[in-house]
C-alpha cells in the first residue's frame, strides 16, 4: 500500500521538529558554552539528552493530539520529523562551523556523537510510540498563529 501522508501529518511533523529543535538548539549552546567545558563532551551530552526528549515528548503529544494524527499515519510523521531534524542539523554544523558532510557524519563515531544519534533517532520514534486520549491530557498548548499577521 503506497500512500501518501496527509497534509495534517506533514503540518504536525513540521511543528514536532521545529520546535523541537529550537528547545534543543538552545540546550546545545548551554551544553557547548557552559556544560562540556566543567563535565566533558560525553558527559555533557548525557546531560542534555533527557531534558530534550522530554520535551520532545510533550510536543509530539500535542502535536498528535492537535493535528488528530491516527495511530497508521504517526510513523510517517515521525519519518519526516527525522529527516527535516537531520538537515536542520547538518545545516546548523555547516554554516555555524564549517562542516562539510563527511565531517558532520565523522562526529556520529565518536561517544557523544553516537549518544547524541541515539537520541536523534529516538525523537523520530516518538510519534509511533506515543499514546495519546481524549481522557490523558498531559500536553503543553503550543499557540500557532491561526491568521496572517498584518
Amino acid at each position: 500500500m503506497n500512500q501518501k501522508p496527509s497534509l495534517s501529518t506533514i503540518q504536525a511533523a513540521v511543528c514536532y521538529c521545529t520546535v523541537t529543535y529550537c528547545f534543543a538548539f538552545f540546550c546545545g549552546i548551554v551544553r557547548v558554552v557552559i556544560l562540556r567545558l566543567f563535565l566533558g563532551e560525553l558527559e555533557a551530552v548525557l546531560v542534555e539528552l533527557p531534558f530534550v526528549l522530554r520535551v520532545a515528548w510533550y510536543v509530539c503529544h500535542d502535536c498528535i493530539r492537535r493535528w488528530n494524527i491516527q495511530t497508521t499515519e504517526r510513523s510517517s510523521m515521525g519519518c519526516m520529523a527525522f529527516i527535516m531534524l537531520q538537515i536542520l542539523e547538518f545545516s546548523s554544523a555547516n554554516i555555524a562551523m564549517k562542516k562539510s558532510l563527511g565531517e558532520y557524519c565523522r562526529d556520529f563515531y565518536t561517544w557523544a556523537g553516537f549518544f547524541g544519534l541515539l537520541g536523534q533517532v529516538a525523537f523520530g520514534l516518538l510519534p509511533s510510540v506515543t499514546s495519546v486520549s481524549s481522557t490523558n491530557d498531559n500536553s503543553i498548548d503550543i499557540k500557532i498563529a491561526q491568521k496572517p499577521l498584518d
